[in-house]
């Protein structure tokens, strides 16, 4: 190992204390958010006297249970059946206040294809600033609008540096029914076509909803798998592909609907848990981590599913492992579908950089970060990288190399876990630090 510099340990103290530089984008953090997208079954419908469970007490008492016990960041509900203050303020004062009071804003409410059960989408506004809603498809009056929700994350020191990193949410509830599959490959088509035009390279997007599709060989499905922009190609985080319907054993820990074999109540479907309707995809930067948003792995998760109830009821017997029996019960009676989450890292150092006094700056990619193996750099634009510098943050010079290329990568798999920089030094002397984990 090479000694200390002291004129490097000077540069990485003033780096890290702010003392004699212009801090560009220097945020050192680690969080994570859990994403949720849930079938609410007509919540909101009132009561009558074939469906009596639709009574606003009972439904909401579930739901907090259901959100206080999951705790998500961001939640997609779908198949609201109730008006516009309905979806935008009793469910946040009567049901998300109690999870986290005063912490909760939405999507714009949209009612453009006219179908009246909508979607909506809420976010606690202690992570995440609204940027905006479209309505990316509403062609088809017998669904509700397919929407994208675009957020900033409110990251500690964003009211120094002025910048953030941003996620775009695409919530849909494709048209059921096993003689609709055209139908669902046209909507799935119209949002694609937004997004193909719309979306630029590398964006974080996460495709989120109902899509009534029992194969992922559906061919909506395979649109949102398979599309020739490698932009908004999407991924199952499981990679639980196959015939979800007609293999249901193979899937067990994936299904989501029914809950019920019987109607307790408010006319939802029934059947048993024999279907995968229910999904969060993302895409290829989110499974990659390249733009500060990362899918943890491991981390997907239908929410009490326990495997155990494939063609069943979730109250029949056995008795479900995973979750208390208040949570068993209240899954069952407030929708006919299981709710689905997965975590995302935010980690906001792959975009840091900096400015030194004589103004000389230049910028690059660099991921994965945290990583315990190798690490990519990608130069911007046509610059072109003439050596690399992985310095401790003791200003111990730990690696350096010569590059003269425009990309290179480091194995840090042998290196011990912590934070580094990373000093990048161009072939017209312009300089850009980031720091990095290594895990």
């Amino acid at each position: 190992m090479k000694k200390v510099n002291s004129s490097i340990l000077v540069f990485v103290m003033n780096l890290l204390f702010m003392g004699n530089f212009q801090i560009v984008r220097a945020q050192s953090l680690v969080d994570s958010i859990k994403v949720m997208s849930y079938n609410v079954g007509n919540f909101g419908t009132a009561p009558s006297s074939n469906c009596p469970l639709f009574n606003f007490n009972l439904k909401s008492n579930y739901l907090k249970t259901i959100l206080q016990y999951d705790k998500p960041d961001i939640i997609a509900m779908l198949k609201i059946n109730a008006s516009k203050s309905f979806c935008k303020d009793t469910i946040i004062n009567y049901v998300l206040d109690s999870i986290c009071l005063g912490c909760w804003n939405y999507g714009e409410y949209t009612l453009e294809s006219s179908y009246p059960k909508v979607n909506m989408f809420y976010f606690n506004k202690n992570k995440f600033g609204f940027v905006k809603t479209a309505v990316i498809y509403n062609a088809d009056k017998n669904i509700s609008d397919i929407t994208l929700h675009k957020l900033f994350y409110r990251a500690n020191d964003l009211a120094d540096i002025h910048d953030t990193i941003f996620i775009n949410f695409v919530v849909a509830h494709l048209k059921s029914g096993a003689n609709n599959t055209n139908d669902r490959a046209t909507e799935i088509a119209g949002a694609m076509s937004w997004l193909n035009a719309n979306i630029s390279n590398n964006e974080n997007i996460v495709f989120m909803g109902d899509l009534n599709t029992t194969s992922s060989n559906e061919s909506c499905f395979q649109s949102l798998i398979n599309p020739i922009n490698s932009n908004i190609k999407f991924f199952d985080p499981p990679n639980q592909l196959g015939n979800w319907d007609s293999q249901p054993n193979s899937f067990a820990y994936y299904l989501t609907q029914s809950t019920r074999t019987n109607d307790p109540g408010d006319c939802n479907a029934v059947g048993g848990m024999d279907n995968r309707f229910d999904h969060i995809l993302l895409n290829a930067s989110l499974m990659n981590g390249t733009h500060s948003f990362k899918y943890m792995s491991g981390s997907y998760q239908v929410i009490g599913q326990d495997g155990l109830h494939v063609n069943k009821a979730l109250i029949d017997p056995p008795s479900n492992p995973t979750i208390p029996s208040d949570m068993t019960n209240a899954l069952y009676y407030m929708s006919e579908h299981l709710p689905v989450v997965l975590k995302l890292i935010i980690n906001d150092t792959i975009i840091s950089g900096i400015q030194t006094l004589s103004n000389q700056q230049a910028s690059f990619e660099l991921y994965p970060n945290p990583s315990n193996s190798k690490i990519n750099i990608l130069a911007s634009g046509n610059n072109k990288i003439e050596s690399i510098k992985l310095v401790s943050i003791l200003g111990e010079e730990i690696f350096s190399n010569i590059i003269n290329s425009n990309q290179a990568s480091i194995d840090v798999s042998s290196f011990s876990k912590g934070l580094y920089l990373i000093q990048i030094i161009y072939e017209n002397k312009k300089i850009a630090t980031r720091r990095i984990a290594i895990q």
